[in-house]
């Protein structure tokens, strides 16, 4: 199978995951979007840079809500996909690749998660990839998950469910371009 294939087959999986948006399933999300964005190459930089022009890929979030100096809550989650706010509301905000992965998405006390933080997290200890022990910030997670339900999901899950939607808005036109390519290809014109 090409890079383009798996790409395409993976973002199939992500919306079939976060559609079902049960406990597995979204751990199992996870799992996808560390491949996306955060493994070796990963699938996005080798489809988005190997047979096409590259596509600036712009992620719109709203970051988690920074509460005045003084203040800690005891817990905050942000869902980062800006459903139900228009972009008057002054609340979205537009990244790239890299600052994507580092908007805050969770808060516990005087911690706060980044979106790669929570994907490593879901993905490399609640089991998406692999179950594996917490380590440092992670704990901090457990301890949050164990504390907080957004919507019957643990906080964390609940988070993934964000990120995922807010990827797979930010994907469509480099799937669009792709599966233009893939047609063409198809009936025989160059791409």
């Amino acid at each position: 199978m090409d890079n383009v294939a798996f790409f395409l087959n993976t973002v199939d999986d992500l919306r079939s995951r976060l559609a079902a948006a049960d406990q597995y399933s979204l751990i199992r999300a996870a799992a996808l979007l560390r491949q996306l964005f955060l493994d070796g190459r990963t699938l996005i930089h080798a489809v988005n840079s190997d047979r096409i022009e590259r596509i600036q890929l712009s992620f719109t979030v709203i970051p988690l809500w920074e509460p005045p100096p003084g203040i800690v809550p005891s817990w905050s989650s942000t869902n980062v996909y800006p459903v139900g706010y228009s972009k008057q509301s002054g609340l979205w905000k537009t990244f790239d690749s890299d600052r994507f992965l580092s908007v805050k998405c969770l808060s516990y006390g005087t911690n706060s998660f980044s979106i790669k933080q929570v994907i490593i997290y879901c993905a490399n200890v609640k089991g998406g990839i692999h179950v594996g022990k917490p380590d440092g910030i992670q704990k901090v997670m457990v301890t949050l998950d164990e504390l907080a339900r957004i919507d019957g999901l643990e906080a964390s899950l609940d988070a993934i469910r964000g990120i995922g939607a807010a990827v797979l808005a930010a994907i469509e036109p480099l799937v669009e371009r792709l599966l233009a390519i893939k047609k063409k290809e198809a009936d025989g014109s160059p791409s």
